[in-house]
């Protein structure tokens, strides 16, 4: 019982083609928003008149909110997603377990049962790898977009973010 996976060519900035499934297009909605958020940081230090001590909480003209609102949002919109893909994933082992352990305690098994088994393992699998490679890209992300920020400004929130 294998997962099909359905693979769409889509067109990067730099024109190259890169083939995308089903599930990978679907995590798009949820990423960080990294070029918004360097759009944000450039006008912000523009409207500053290019000040290194100017404050990156100054909102927008017409904007209410400041760039660390902004930023925690797309940062919660990241770790909502990826628990909640964590929690399916988690849920869906649990399910495939008690299958394999009510399976095995039949010991007239078919083979072909082992190999379904085997490949819905396979594909849960691949989901983590999916999962681990999301959570990965943002955070990426999110480390790049905090480093342009003190490099713009004397307030740093690298501190605030990865104090660990």
């Amino acid at each position: 019982m294998g997962l099909l996976v359905s693979i769409y060519p889509l067109r990067c900035v730099c024109g190259f083609v890169i083939m995308m499934s089903n599930r990978k297009i679907a995590q798009l909605q949820f990423n960080l928003d990294y070029n918004g958020l360097n759009r944000r940081l450039l006008s912000v230090k523009k409207s500053c008149g290019g000040l290194k001590r100017a404050q990156s909480n100054q909102s927008l003209l017409g904007e209410t909110r400041t760039f660390a609102e902004i930023l925690d949002q797309e940062v919660e919109k990241v770790v909502l997603y990826y628990i909640s893909e964590q929690g399916s994933i988690a849920k869906r082992t649990w399910d495939m377990r008690s299958v394999q352990v009510s399976n095995l305690q039949d010991y007239t098994i078919s083979e072909q049962k082992i190999e379904d088994m085997l490949e819905s393992f396979r594909d849960l699998g691949h989901e983590v790898l999916d999962l681990l490679e999301y959570l990965d890209t943002n955070v990426v992300q999110l480390r790049k977009i905090i480093q342009k920020h003190d490099t713009l400004f004397d307030q740093k929130m690298g501190s605030v973010y990865f104090e660990t």
